[in-house]
């Protein structure tokens, strides 16, 4: 276990590391030994947002891979935060999160994002 806080960032890995059940994976392990206020910082594959088309195009890479990549909805990857303390805006779309005042929203992405915190008083 670490003593002192810090930042875990999982950038585009937990798709191909994370196949079980949300809330049961390397995740909630990993969680286990992080300080509290610690951050974990998660870009997930969205399978709900342009989902049939990326459904499809990953189905059809993973039968060619060693490893499968894993599509999850928001709210599997909200899941996967377990009893963390969200940031806000919560779990969004990559270009949501936080976005710079008087700039264009641009189009769906496929493509969640969210941090959450270990907090003190709830591990």
């Amino acid at each position: 276990m670490f003593l002192l806080p810090g930042a875990c960032l999982l950038v585009a890995g937990v798709p191909c590391v994370c196949g079980g059940v949300p809330g049961e994976s390397e995740l909630a392990r990993l969680t286990t030994h992080l300080a509290p206020g610690s951050y974990i910082a998660i870009t997930h594959l969205a399978r709900d947002v342009a989902g049939d088309a990326l459904t499809e195009t990953f189905g059809r890479l993973n039968e060619t891979m060693a490893e499968s990549v894993v599509l999850r909805t928001r709210e599997e990857v909200a899941a996967l935060f377990g009893g963390l303390e969200m940031v806000e805006p919560g779990v969004v779309q990559l270009p949501q999160w936080h976005p710079e005042p008087d700039t264009p929203a641009p189009g769906p992405l496929p493509m969640w994002c969210g941090v959450g915190l270990k907090s003190a008083d709830r591990f």
